[in-house]
């Protein structure tokens, strides 16, 4: 086998392929599950109830967000490197993560009980406050079972528990449970949830340790601290543009909704094949014989050039596709829906770079990289003296690229990173200035010669090839 993946071997190969597929798969199930599980419930409960119930959703989210302490990568890294060292790493941080569900679930439901006037309320944010263990502990095994490399018994599980929670909605509200009940519910599958992957990781490792010694959590907290905020601020840049242009008027907010949902949804398939491959990345890095930089050179460019080339072909298509599923006050949003795709090509990009360094251990250059990248978007945005919604996502994927560069410079592939992505820019501006659609296409032979004069297409083959 050549390319990218040759130092994997057949077998390896394999498993990188499935493994991304995998969760591409199991994150779409649980947003199509999510979005069938949010109408059933808001139809049937009404804005009141619907309010009650979202209100304590949101209050168990704020501290549910504590409780992975920034170590999935931390693991992810330790796993695909193996060893006494990744014994202790996994260990120290399943300890960590446990004592942190326990601490802020109990800390969830005191805290309702002290400021909760509203007995009702009061009640289902108090069963919510159980999910934050719960659910906690079902992510955790879900992110144990990704650095060992088998997501595909995410998928397996994801097929059986999202689809769960719309159908027992449906059934629970038409016997009349409320609030309430439906909140049991959620926290019961969390449970069943982290008891099936839980059964699912111990016939994959056998048992599942942890450890307390301050030695050896408080430095993964210190690592962990650093990619935590560098989240922070991923989703920050995802979900920012509707959060600083929240003033905006109703029918350009509606707009600027639609184009960032776009890429928070369409972004999950960059996310989850970064996610597949940081432990592989990682035993690479520690290889003298390894081919990181090559697969880091590859997966860039496919995400950067594949950004340019299907934002091209969503300035075509998007008007009638959003007149066909929203309506047409909605497809007003198609003359800058490119904007939102070659974002996510962008995303896919800076995700590569931080995952080269995840994979070196650099994990405080990941949260710089990161947070650059939102202050610039973040500048942008409250600079902007009658902002639009054009207007927006361009400084929203202004802020993704700088991220993306500054990460660049930090793994050592500024010129290469500057140079593909100049390209795939010069390549979407024109449709600034193309009133017909149809013009836009003139760009794709432009993209497809540079996918063919360097070998890009070839190398792309090789990484989802399977056969020596």
């Amino acid at each position: 086998m050549i390319g990218p993946l040759k130092k994997f071997g057949r077998a390896s190969a394999k498993k990188l392929v499935i493994d991304a597929i995998s969760l591409i798969f199991s994150r779409f199930i649980q947003v199509g599950s999510r979005f069938l599980y949010l109408v059933i419930v808001a139809r049937m409960l009404g804005p009141e109830l619907y309010g009650q119930l979202s209100y304590s959703q949101s209050w168990y989210l704020v501290f549910f967000q504590f409780c992975m302490l920034g170590l999935p990568s931390v693991v992810a890294r330790a796993a695909g490197r193996g060893g006494e060292e990744a014994d202790r790493v996994i260990s120290g941080s399943n300890g960590a993560v446990f004592v942190a569900c326990t601490v802020l679930a109990i800390l969830a439901g005191a805290i309702t009980w002290l400021i909760e006037s509203d007995p009702a309320v009061r009640l289902v944010s108090t069963i919510f406050s159980i999910g934050v263990l719960t659910r906690g502990v079902a992510v955790w095994i879900e992110i144990l079972l990704i650095a060992y490399e088998r997501s595909r018994r995410i998928l397996l599980t994801s097929l059986f528990i999202r689809p769960a929670e719309p159908i027992f909605a449906y059934i629970l509200l038409a016997y009349g449970w409320g609030v309430a009940g439906l909140a049991t519910v959620h926290v019961s599958l969390w449970a069943l949830h982290a008891l099936i992957v839980g059964i699912v990781y111990l016939r994959v490792k056998r048992r599942i340790t942890m450890h307390f010694r301050l030695p050896v959590v408080i430095p993964l907290l210190k690592d962990g601290a650093a990619l935590w905020i560098g989240g922070g601020a991923i989703g920050y840049l995802q979900v920012g543009p509707v959060i600083v242009h929240k003033w905006m008027d109703g029918s350009d907010l509606g707009i600027l909704a639609i184009l960032t949902q776009v890429v928070v949804v369409l972004g999950v398939v960059p996310l989850s094949i970064m996610q597949a491959l940081l432990p592989a990345m990682s035993r690479q890095v520690e290889n003298p014989a390894g081919d990181s930089r090559n697969l880091t050179s590859v997966m860039m460019s496919t995400f950067l050039i594949g950004g340019a080339l299907c934002s091209t072909v969503a300035h075509v298509v998007a008007y009638p596709v959003l007149l066909l599923i929203l309506g047409e006050v909605y497809a007003q949003s198609a003359s800058v829906l490119w904007v939102s795709v070659f974002t996510i090509g962008i995303f896919g990009a800076a995700l590569t770079m931080n995952q080269l360094l995840t994979a070196k251990g650099r994990y405080y250059q990941v949260g710089i990289a990161s947070v650059v990248g939102c202050a610039a978007f973040f500048a942008m945005g409250t600079i902007e003296g009658n902002p639009t919604p054009f207007s927006t996502m361009i400084a929203a994927s202004v802020g993704y690229g700088v991220w993306f560069l500054v990460a660049a410079i930090f793994a050592g592939f500024l010129i290469p990173g500057l140079t593909t992505a100049t390209i795939a820019c010069l390549c979407v501006i024109p449709m600034i200035f193309v009133e017909q659609p149809l013009m836009a296409l003139i760009t794709v032979p432009i993209l497809i010669g540079y996918v063919w004069a360097t070998g890009l297409l070839n190398q792309i083959k090789t990484l989802f090839s399977i056969a020596d």
